[in-house]
């Protein structure tokens, strides 16, 4: 239970007490960010029953416009700003240790919020496209609102294992120490779980997910020769959206 509050202290701005002991292995908790992916799933599917019923004919787009905002507060926006740093690093013309400079710069540059902004539009139009389904076919299509969060912190999982580091310090270094063949093990099996209660619908999103985060890494092992704390947010972003979009692209 402790790891589990770990990962949500980690991953979410859920006000969660979680103990970290002076020792504490921090990839550890990572067993359990599928875990954390399920549970903003509910989150997320559990309203949109209700706002799309109040507001879904009148106003068909808002729904999704709330469910995005709502989506952005459950995480406290860690991830996006991840997303809009490496962008910002990833597409300037610079050396590798320039790049790493402007991720750790708090401005964001023209690159960071035309990403940002083309970002949330995407994932906000896949959102608009899941609930359109859900109109036709009940709630299996919001069970995409389920698997997404759930399958992009298995790429998360994914990344954080198998990908240098850019720098020796940092939260990347954090992760890394702990996250081994059982972490990897937990997190794939949860997000199994998940998937296979969904049904053969799941596996598109899944890929969709799993193959954005892991982009989302090659660009930035690419641009700064690794990863860091910023490109694990931004492979939650891509990955979340890639399934959404998955989802939309090849329904059923």
């Amino acid at each position: 239970m402790q790891s589990f509050l770990q990962a949500l202290s980690l991953l979410t701005r859920l006000p969660v007490r979680a103990e970290w002991p002076a020792d504490a292995k921090r990839g550890r908790a990572l067993a359990w960010a599928p875990g954390v992916g399920l549970l903003i799933g509910l989150f997320l599917a559990v309203p949109v029953l209700v706002v799309d019923r109040w507001l879904g004919f009148t106003s068909p787009l808002l729904p999704a416009a709330m469910l995005l905002a709502w989506w952005a507060m459950l995480t406290g926006a860690l991830h996006l700003d991840g997303w809009a740093n490496g962008c910002d690093a990833f597409f300037t013309r610079a050396t590798p240790g320039k790049r790493l400079q402007a991720m750790d710069d708090p401005r964001l540059g023209v690159f960071g919020v035309t990403c940002l902004i083309l970002l949330l539009a995407v994932k906000g139009a896949a959102l608009h496209g899941v609930i359109l389904q859900s109109w036709v076919d009940g709630s299996r299509a919001l069970l995409v609102l389920i698997l997404a969060p759930v399958a992009a912190r298995l790429g998360l999982v994914l990344v954080v294992a198998t990908q240098p580091l850019a720098k020796p310090d940092g939260l990347g270094r954090s992760l890394k120490n702990g996250l081994g063949a059982r972490e990897i093990i937990i997190a794939t099996l949860l997000t199994g779980i998940v998937a296979a209660l969904i049904g053969r619908s799941s596996l598109v999103p899944l890929a969709g997910a799993l193959a954005g985060a892991l982009c989302w890494a090659g660009l930035a092992r690419h641009g700064i020769g690794g990863v860091t704390d910023d490109v694990f947010g931004g492979a939650v972003e891509l990955g979340e959206t890639a399934a959404l979009v998955a989802a939309c692209s090849f329904p059923g």
